[in-house]
């Protein structure tokens, strides 16, 4: 997605480019060639730590020089292609059809925040009501209507492709896994990492508490797997074989060091869906003072997933869930938006927060962060 990069990237780029070229070319952007950028503003901005609102919107693309109306041309793609293959897949169904019109619409207001506003929390930032038919009195009963019959359909790789859960944070993410792991038939297996730090005094860190830290980035220290669970993977492992970061898989085999994973959704006659996994050394440094190194299979369990991973996913089902607020542009719209049929979107928020506010009863509530400074055409 062009509006996730840092604005500096495309500036690297570009003097890049125009010291690539002669003439008067190095003094045009980007060398004078044609540099076609895609994506959504509506979405996830980059990801800025320890900064605020101005921060963040600083960093976008809008904010560069090369953002100059002179040099750019802007073409829009007016369709909801996740609407359009519900209409496409049920043709004669006219309410079916007004139903998706009006979803469509609803997201896109809630992506300008232009969406009914029932008050604000924060730091002004607009609370908005969740559709009626999406509503669930709790997590777990949007955990049973996304995964309905699941102990029939562990391994079914049609069932299992199209539906998805979502959530704010790792922290809840991982919960929900371990819970869904958990109800699977057999025994789970573990696999625990081995962790360091990239330090001369390493004694300073023991390596109980090294265990117990959760970096964004790095797989679990401790994994529970069984067979046929739902995982996705963190690095690109092969790209021209499709193995690469944000690909699910089924584990079909668990041996001490390696596993063998099949791509869940994968094109008949594809000789490469298979992939023999072995643990490799991942690195992140988070916010402490020095950089954790995990030997550990870069893999994480992903029948839920964050909302900002979840970014560029569609399924038939989706369940969002959130027992902790969002904090940034664009969650809200991404994580609407990964479904194109409104009856199949089903969602639970804590609602604690919002009892001061003196609203409307028998209402669900949201807050919808939208940096408008970033949304708007300019």
């Amino acid at each position: 997605e062009g509006p996730m990069l840092d604005r500096f990237h495309y500036e690297a780029l570009n003097r890049t480019m125009q010291d690539l070229v002669d003439g008067d070319n190095n003094r045009k952007i980007f060398g004078g060639k044609i540099v076609l950028v895609s994506g959504d503003f509506r979405q996830l901005l980059p990801v800025v730590p320890k900064t605020n609102r101005g921060g963040i919107v600083n960093q976008t693309l809008k904010r560069s020089d090369l953002w100059d109306k002179e040099n750019i041309t802007l073409l829009s793609l007016k369709q909801n292609m996740r609407v359009q293959k519900e209409i496409t897949n049920q043709p004669s169904n006219t309410l079916l059809h007004q139903q998706l019109k009006e979803h469509e619409q609803w997201l896109l207001d809630v992506g300008n925040d232009t969406v009914k506003s029932y008050g604000t929390i924060d730091n002004g930032d607009n609370i908005i009501a969740v559709p009626k038919q999406m509503c669930c009195k709790s997590a777990d009963e949007v955990k049973e209507k996304v995964f309905d019959n699941f102990q029939r359909n562990i391994g079914e790789k049609n069932y299992l492709k199209e539906r998805i859960l979502l959530a704010a944070t790792n922290e809840h993410v991982d919960t929900i896994n371990d819970n869904l792991v958990e109800e699977m038939p057999g025994t789970h297996k573990e696999f625990k990492s081995v962790d360091s730090v990239d330090d001369e005094d390493c004694t300073m860190f023991p390596q109980e508490w090294l265990n117990n830290q959760s970096i964004s980035g790095l797989p679990q220290h401790n994994l529970k797997l069984k067979q046929n669970t739902v995982v996705m993977l963190m690095r690109n492992m092969n790209l021209k074989a499709g193995h690469c970061n944000g690909t699910r898989y089924i584990v079909k085999k668990m041996g001490k060091y390696r596993l063998v994973l099949e791509k869940l959704e994968y094109k008949k006659g594809d000789k490469n869906r298979f992939l023999n996994l072995p643990r490799i050394p991942c690195s992140a440094s988070g916010n402490y003072p020095f950089t954790l190194k995990r030997l550990q299979f870069p893999i994480k369990i992903a029948y839920a997933l964050t909302i900002n991973k979840a970014q560029g996913q569609s399924a038939s089902k989706c369940g969002i869930i959130l027992p902790k607020n969002i904090w940034t542009h664009g969650q809200i719209y991404v994580a609407f938006s990964r479904c194109g049929n409104p009856n199949n979107i089903f969602v639970w928020a804590e609602q604690e927060q919002f009892e001061e506010k003196n609203l409307e009863p028998d209402k669900m509530y949201i807050k919808n962060v939208v940096y408008t400074e970033v949304v708007n055409n300019n």
